[in-house]
């Protein structure tokens, strides 16, 4: 139903969108910036300089308010894991704070926290997936009062399980607590926006996007609270011979110039999705996934439209010979390994589902594991 928004793709059977997913041509074809206004953004006094900001700028409201934000508070950044560098980096932690974070997440939201030499806390899963609501309030209640921040970090959809968090109960849970809340929301932000959290980071080659672009949400009364992450040409309102004077908001933590091609063909991304509508997308990838765990038997049941599952044979062998069939999944460690290898030391395989997937991928699935099994046992 979707395949003519990607008509190069027709020939592959794609199902590794938890690691990054097709761009349409709408997107592709979202090159004004080198054709017609090619120049810096901000302080340039030309024609040229003034269209692209003007653009640059109405990519960043048009982003902002398809994450449920507004446009003062999104940092454009590279990809989700800088956004979380930037995060940790900027709140400049302490041995005074402390983080929640599920020890089962993606590395890029877990390492940047290790990183800090802010305390740790991990969150544990029930057996289904799921964030211990009640080991996190038990948490939250234990530590109130002896440290001075509370961050909790996790990711709305797991790229390992496709788990979606309880987050409406996580927040009000927070906010109960007066704690803070990022959400890596780099499988999730096609589906959901997010208006009432503190933080959250998504990246453009998950949302039908480039790569190179990503963002850092913030609201907008953190900013004062922020010190800068890397720092340099743009950011500044005045450089004295023995110091500097910063700009304030969104603008302080984007240095040097800037992907702005690559935040045009976002805010593309971020309408074509929204045309489309989220609601009717999330449905349908929900149908095929269904389809999809009639298959195999995933780790855990209840992922929206990602399927994880052991295998007899090696992961990588059964992953490779898939590919060899043009039928792309992956395999390993799914950059979670303390949560992968606590279910199988040699890893999983994971099949992800788009929208642009339909039941004859499934059916072209299905015979082409059933072949690779078969050869893998021989």
């Amino acid at each position: 139903m979707y395949k003519r928004y990607f008509p190069e793709y027709k020939d592959h059977i794609y199902l590794d969108n938890a690691a990054t997913t097709m761009t349409p041509v709408k997107v592709i074809m979202e090159y004004n910036y080198y054709w017609k206004f090619n120049a810096n953004i901000h302080r340039s006094p030309h024609k040229l300089g003034q269209e692209a900001t003007e653009k640059y700028e109405q990519a960043r409201a048009v982003v902002a308010e398809f994450a449920g934000f507004n446009s003062n508070e999104l940092i454009f950044t590279r990809n989700t894991t800088e956004s979380i560098n930037l995060l940790a980096n900027a709140l400049t932690l302490s041995a005074s704070d402390l983080v929640l974070v599920p020890w089962t997440e993606h590395h890029a939201n877990l390492l940047p926290w290790r990183h800090s030499i802010a305390d740790i806390e991990y969150l544990e899963l029930d057996e289904n997936g799921y964030i211990d609501l009640t080991g996190l309030n038990e948490t939250l209640k234990r530590t109130k009062g002896i440290y001075d921040r509370i961050l909790i970090s996790f990711a709305h959809i797991g790229n390992i399980s496709g788990i979606q968090q309880p987050y409406k109960k996580i927040v009000t849970l927070a906010k109960a607590y007066n704690a803070l809340i990022h959400v890596d929301a780099a499988q999730s932000i096609v589906k959901y926006k997010y208006s009432d959290v503190d933080f959250v980071s998504f990246s453009g080659h998950k949302l039908y996007g480039p790569t190179g672009i990503g963002c850092l949400c913030v609201n907008k009364k953190h900013f004062d609270k922020m010190d800068t992450y890397q720092v340099g040409g743009g950011i500044v309102t005045e450089v004295k011979k023995h110091g500097q004077t910063y700009i304030d908001g969104c603008g302080k933590y984007e240095a040097g110039t800037p992907n702005i091609a690559g935040a045009l063909q976002l805010q593309k991304a971020c309408e074509f999705i929204t045309e489309l509508g989220r609601e009717e997308l999330l449905a349908y990838e929900k149908e095929l996934t269904i389809k999809l765990k009639e298959i195999v038997t995933p780790v855990w049941e209840d992922g929206v439209n990602i399927v994880t599952f052991k295998t007899d044979a090696h992961p990588g062998d059964v992953a490779t010979l898939l590919g060899g069939k043009n039928i792309a999944v992956r395999s390993g460690m799914l950059c979670a390994e303390p949560y992968v290898k606590s279910i199988d030391e040699r890893g999983l395989v994971r099949a992800s589902i788009s929208f642009y997937n339909d039941i004859k991928d499934i059916e072209k699935f299905s015979k082409a594991y059933n072949e690779v099994c078969q050869l893998l046992t021989k």
